[in-house]
């Protein structure tokens, strides 16, 4: 109950402090990419709505899934942790 309590509590404060600062630097460094190959200010914010924050989004999201049962998968001692 404890290691879910904790899992739980790293995964409300990802997606509460962490995850909106890394999508918004990720998104303007994608949108600068985008403007700086279209030179058009309509296409970086159609490309950004529609590609950029779907594909950042989702692969943070992704990333913090990963890490998380990366971390619970380490805490089994022995083949016999998840069946006793």
């Amino acid at each position: 109950m404890r290691r879910s309590r904790s899992a739980a509590g790293g995964v409300f404060l990802w997606e509460l402090l962490l995850l909106p600062v890394v999508l918004s630097l990720s998104t303007q460094h994608w949108n600068l990419g985008i403007y700086v190959f279209t030179g058009s200010s309509a296409a970086t914010d159609f490309a950004t709505g529609s590609f950029v924050a779907p594909l950042v989004e989702e692969s943070l999201r992704v990333w913090q899934w990963w890490v998380s049962s990366w971390s619970s998968i380490m805490n089994f001692d022995s083949v016999l942790d998840g069946i006793i």
